[in-house]
């Protein structure tokens, strides 16, 4: 794994942020921002896929970097700030109907 340093609150560091590494398993490229869950069929716990009925409970995180297909990173931001890709909305979020908001 790749750990960041812990910097205390209140720091004009970066805050911290947990990665780990794994296998794209999706078939075709992933780009950066999108969330990312185990492949349970394949259950080596390193392959990754994009969110789908089969493996939704099992989220590893957000990915950091764009993974071409039959890929490795070591850039899953498990926790910590990220910037993310969303879907299904047309123009507009409404805070707590389509986004759930976490505070540190």
């Amino acid at each position: 794994m790749n750990w960041s340093t812990i910097r205390g609150k209140g720091s004009s560091e970066q805050a911290e942020v947990g990665y780990l590494s794994g296998y794209n398993g999706n078939g075709d490229e992933v780009v950066a921002g999108t969330p990312v869950c185990w492949d349970v069929p394949s259950a080596d716990m390193k392959t990754f896929k994009i969110p789908a009925a089969a493996n939704f409970g099992c989220v590893a995180g957000i990915l950091d970097e764009t993974v071409g297909t039959a890929g490795y990173t070591d850039r899953i931001i498990a926790y910590g700030k990220v910037t993310a890709r969303t879907y299904g909305v047309a123009t507009t979020f409404v805070p707590g109907a389509n986004l759930a908001m976490v505070f540190e």
